[in-house]
């Protein structure tokens, strides 16, 4: 049985720790330099119906997703440390591209979105919610975990990018965005964790 390096834990940790600082920063500097962002429109939000009560399923998606990779990675610790380097990855991105593209947010930026923001996160591009479901399910695809278990990903990924346009949680391209971003994450992870 091969011992795991701690140094790619540790790094991992690190790159946690700073997406997470990363993402915080950005929340900050948008709220205090962008107090009146640009609320733009988006042509999925006049083909789909507008539901804001879906906003809690959104989280409550993320949510499950979350708990199911943690479930998966079976406290291995080269898969933990997959997990938080495609995490702080994701965030320590997200953190940069939110301060370059300060939009508002689509449904006003005084509501507050789902049950998990009630510390209102103001970044908008790229989807957080999406990012996550995606890498998560890159992860157990290459868990080999099951295909049943990988199918259940897909549909909460399409579940998701439903709800967040439905909700007008996110704007189109902040769900490309998404997945894309979920893909370089765990390619990084592969790579350096």
């Amino acid at each position: 049985m091969q011992e795991f390096p701690k140094r790619k834990f540790a790094l991992s940790v690190a790159v946690l720790l700073v997406g997470g600082m990363t993402v915080l920063t950005a929340d900050y500097l948008i709220k205090t330099y962008f107090p009146n962002r640009l609320i733009l429109e988006d042509l999925m939000f006049r083909v789909l119906p507008y539901w804001p009560g879906l906003s809690t399923i959104a989280d409550g998606l993320v949510v499950m997703g979350m708990l199911l990779i943690g479930v998966f990675s079976r406290g291995k610790i080269s898969r933990l440390s997959m997990v938080f380097f495609s995490f702080g990855f994701m965030m320590l991105c997200r953190g940069l591209l939110n301060l370059v593209t300060p939009l508002g947010d689509p449904s006003g930026d005084v509501e507050v979105y789902g049950f998990l923001e009630r510390y209102p996160l103001v970044g908008m591009f790229p989807s957080g919610h999406t990012t996550s479901l995606v890498l998560e399910y890159l992860l157990i695809k290459d868990w080999a975990i099951g295909k049943r278990w990988e199918l259940l990903f897909i549909v909460l990924i399409l579940l998701e990018i439903f709800t967040l346009l439905a909700t007008h949680g996110h704007y189109s391209i902040d769900i490309v965005g998404g997945v894309i971003l979920g893909y370089f994450a765990v390619k990084a992870a592969k790579r350096y964790a």
